[in-house]
C-alpha cells in the first residue's frame, strides 16, 4: 500500500513538468487519477512537454489502457491483487518515463520465483540496472568462451 502511494506520488512529481495543470495529491481518488491521464494525453497532443514519436505514442496509449483496465471502477489500490498492482506500477513508470524523455531511470517490477521456491517475489529494477546486469552476463559468458593461453 505504502509503495503504491509512493509510486503515485513520484509519478505526480514527475508529471509536474507538464505545466500548471492541477495535479492530484497522493491520496487522490482513482477517478481523479484517470482523469489526469486524459490531461497528460492532451498535453502531449499539444507537444508539451515534448513531441512524441509514433513508437512513444503507442507506448503511451498502451500504458494508459493498462491503467484504465485495472483501475476503472475500483475504489483504490487496495482493491487490486498483487499482479494488478504490479501492472499499474509498471504502466505508471512507463508514462513517467515518456514525460521525462528518459528510460534509464524507469523502474520495472515483476514477480519471479527464486530458484528452489514456488513462492513468487516481486523484484523491481531500473532499466539502467537491467542493462548493466545484461552487459555483465554477456561479458562473463564471453570470458568463459575465450580460450586461456597458459604459455606452456
Amino acid at each position: 500500500m505504502i509503495r503504491s502511494l509512493l509510486s503515485v506520488a513520484a509519478l505526480m512529481l514527475c508529471i509536474g513538468t507538464l505545466g500548471a495543470t492541477q495535479i492530484p495529491t497522493q491520496g487522490a481518488a482513482v477517478d481523479e487519477f484517470l482523469a489526469y491521464q486524459d490531461t497528460i494525453r492532451e498535453r502531449f497532443e499539444q507537444q508539451l512537454p515534448r513531441k512524441l514519436s509514433r513508437n512513444e505514442w503507442s507506448r503511451l496509449e498502451q500504458a494508459q489502457a493498462t491503467l484504465r483496465k485495472h483501475l476503472e471502477g475500483k475504489p483504490g489500490m487496495d482493491a487490486l491483487n498483487d499482479d494488478e498492482r504490479t501492472a499499474v506500477f509498471n504502466a505508471q513508470e512507463e508514462v513517467a518515463a515518456l514525460i521525462r524523455g528518459d528510460e534509464s531511470e524507469r523502474v520495472i517490477c515483476r514477480r519471479e520465483r527464486p530458484t528452489g521456491s514456488n513462492i513468487g517475489v516481486r523484484t523491481c529494477r531500473t532499466i539502467a540496472e537491467i542493462n548493466q546486469a545484461r552487459d555483465a552476463a554477456i561479458e562473463a559468458f564471453m570470458k568463459l568462451r575465450t580460450p586461456v593461453l597458459d604459455g606452456g
